[in-house]
């Protein structure tokens, strides 16, 4: 019962207790309290009852940006409990997503506080790395909270704003950040659960790396959503269809099969995590996208090593089912996919029993939600920025909440649970190009274009420039070496 007791008991990876210890004021788990009790442990840590019966000490960190919420403690003190935990280390900042009881969904909050990270790292000159995980041993993120969506109700098309789009206006923002923020490595660890707005976190990220129990999707079909967070993006990259196969089936992904289709970069085994971020979090000098990647790669391993055993026994369903991926989800439209998928099925071929998967997920999918998303990629196949995309998917979120087949997803899904959702009929080609119709100029999305970001014109205004980001951060290590007042304060910025 003690807030500040040295020794409590893990339930996860890195964070399973950092949820409950983030309660506590002035207190959490640094990387290397990590990394001391594994060497006091069972350094591989493999199994998840071995990770749960491991010991670790806590050291002093950094609630940030904000503190959310204040509840009464034990004692009558005061308990401080956020959505977001923030290490601030000289070179990098460590990002934790903190809601484990909810697979750590994604709300407006943290959001909010995940973008005010990166700019914050931005306008540091000294921060060259931002890592994203997520707390607990079951997720990375499972996505956005539908469920705060769907308690705003349906908003028509000629109705004041659906106050839904706030939440799309600051995940689009922060996908957008991700990708484009100049001199800043983002790091994204995938483990667990990793689907929708998880996806976006992750894959506009410099460095994705995947563990053993990764399990990638998007699966917003099934709610009455289209897959978005930018993933007309980075799914068109995908050859052959598989962007498409995996928008509109919602697949699961394991950790090779995303090797395999570039969703990852890296692979890294559970008991490497907490090396390799000690490793990251020592680096104070010298940050660059090259560093960083030299970094992980000394902890990662080749995904289709022979010697692996728990990668040897992975399933490699793309691979073996490309030919009949391709076949079918080359079509540009949903009845041809569903008819070919049909025709393979009763083929009785090699692909039958894929085919046998594939169509009950279509068949579980919106007719709506298929139609929009296929149309998505489809126009987005030519655009060449992210921009592009993101503006696209937030004109059709916002015709989508004005839609019923999200309200009934969700309702049947995550609700009332009873799997029997009610989608309205299949739409026609006119009913689908209106979810495309451009937004009033108010309502468009708003993607930041921070002055510093861009080039500037004048040699000499860059270099003036340069020379003042240069004292600032001369000036703040020296005073940290002095460990004057001054230091002292300017440390907690």
């Amino acid at each position: 019962q003690n807030p500040h007791c040295e020794v409590m008991q893990a339930r996860g990876l890195l964070a399973g207790s950092w949820a409950t210890w983030g309660r506590v004021p002035g207190a959490c788990v640094s990387v290397r309290g990590v990394a001391a009790g594994l060497r006091n442990g069972d350094s591989a840590w493999l199994g998840r009852e071995r990770r749960r019966s491991m010991v670790y000490r806590q050291y002093p960190f950094e609630v940030s940006p904000k503190e959310r919420t204040t509840n009464e403690g034990p004692r009558g003190t005061k308990q401080i409990t956020s959505n977001v935990f923030v290490t601030n280390n000289v070179g990098s900042k460590f990002i934790m997503l903190n809601r484990p009881e909810v697979n750590n969904a994604l709300n407006l909050e943290m959001l909010e506080d995940i973008t005010d990270v990166y700019f914050k790292a931005y306008h540091e000159q000294w921060t060259r790395c931002v890592v994203l995980f997520g707390a607990g041993d079951k997720a990375f993120c499972s996505g956005g909270d539908v469920r705060s969506l769907y308690e705003a109700g349906i908003h028509p098309m000629d109705g004041p704003p659906a106050p839904q789009m706030e939440f799309f206006q600051d995940e689009y923002v922060l996908n957008q950040v991700i990708k484009t923020v100049p001199d800043v490595t983002t790091v994204a660890l995938m483990h667990g659960y990793t689907m929708g707005g998880g996806c976006g976190l992750s894959q506009h990220a410099d460095l994705r790396l995947v563990t053993e129990d990764v399990e990638w999707a998007m699966p917003e079909c099934t709610l009455g959503l289209v897959p978005d967070v930018g993933s007309t993006f980075f799914l068109n990259e995908l050859p052959d269809g598989v962007g498409r196969y995996l928008a509109l089936t919602g697949t699961r992904l394991n950790a090779k099969e995303m090797m395999l289709c570039k969703l990852a970069t890296h692979y890294i085994a559970w008991g490497q995590v907490p090396w390799m971020l000690e490793r990251i979090e020592s680096i104070e000098e010298h940050i660059s996208e090259r560093t960083i990647a030299t970094t992980v790669g000394l902890y990662s391993e080749n995904a289709f090593h022979s010697e692996n055993p728990v990668l040897v026994a992975m399933e490699d369903r793309l691979t073996i089912h490309h030919e009949a991926i391709k076949q079918c989800f080359l079509h540009n439209t949903v009845a041809e996919i569903r008819a070919e998928v049909i025709a393979i099925k009763d083929g009785g071929g090699e692909h039958a029993e894929w085919a046998a998967r594939t169509l009950p997920q279509l068949n579980a999918a919106s007719p709506t939600s298929l139609a929009v998303a296929l149309e998505c990629l489809r126009r987005s196949e030519s655009f060449q920025s992210l921009d592009l995309c993101l503006n696209m998917e937030f004109g059709v979120m916002r015709h989508l909440m004005a839609h019923p087949d999200f309200f009934e997803g969700v309702r049947a899904h995550i609700i009332d649970k009873d799997k029997t959702p009610n989608w309205a009929p299949e739409p026609s080609a006119a009913q689908v190009a209106a979810f495309f119709e451009e937004l009033p100029e108010e309502q468009r999305l708003r993607l930041p274009y921070l002055e510093e970001w861009q080039p500037l014109d004048d040699d000499l205004q860059v270099k003036r420039v340069a020379a003042a980001k240069r004292k600032k951060a001369e000036d703040k290590i020296e005073a940290l070496k002095l460990g004057s007042r001054d230091g002292r304060r300017m440390s907690k910025r």
